[in-house]
């Protein structure tokens, strides 16, 4: 009986947020189609971004999660806009010990990007902080700053490119 009960209450605290989402106009991001007010959604305009080369491999690696999202069926053929981005990483020692070395450290990564197009340019900033312990191997040093460094670029490729898709959505509120 009890377990009838607790079921019937997640039933229905789920249908009340299922209710509540659709009444507040929740729309998805990445729809396709257009709403029922009649307008676009900002997948179109993603898909018409060109994604500029960012220099050196970690760029390289941002790049490439940008067009896995924004681009993900290859680059535009007549690009609109253009994503110029820059990054910068910056590794922080945190855990110091007795001896003076440390035992772990931060990686803060932050991406500016000027989107130019249609209009002024627009610039974006974001960014991520990640964390990783400092071994007594150097291998696995690198490794784990390498990793921490990755996680935290795709962080930033998701929160850029929601950036950029609420600003192209905002953009097409106020031109209808």
């Amino acid at each position: 009986m009890r377990d009838k009960t607790r079921r019937a209450w997640i039933g229905g605290a789920f249908l009340a947020m299922s209710l509540g989402l659709a009444g507040c106009g929740f729309q998805p991001v990445y729809t396709r189609q257009a709403t029922a007010a009649g307008e676009m959604s900002p997948t179109a305009d993603l898909y018409a971004t060109k994604i500029e080369i960012i220099q050196n491999r970690r760029g390289q690696i941002l790049r490439n999660l940008l067009l896995d999202r924004m681009n993900p069926y290859g680059p535009p053929q007549d690009p609109l806009y253009n994503l110029n981005t820059t990054l910068v990483v910056s590794i922080v020692g945190l855990g110091v010990q007795a001896d003076a070395t440390t035992s772990r450290s931060q990686a803060t990564v932050t991406v500016t990007s000027v989107l130019s197009g249609a209009g002024e340019p627009q610039t974006f900033k974001v960014s991520a902080t990640s964390s990783f312990n400092i071994t007594e191997s150097d291998y696995g040093s690198v490794v784990a700053e390498d990793d921490a460094v990755e996680k935290a670029l795709e962080v930033l490729a998701d929160r850029l490119t929601l950036q950029i898709a609420a600003f192209f959505r905002n953009a097409r509120q106020q031109e209808g």
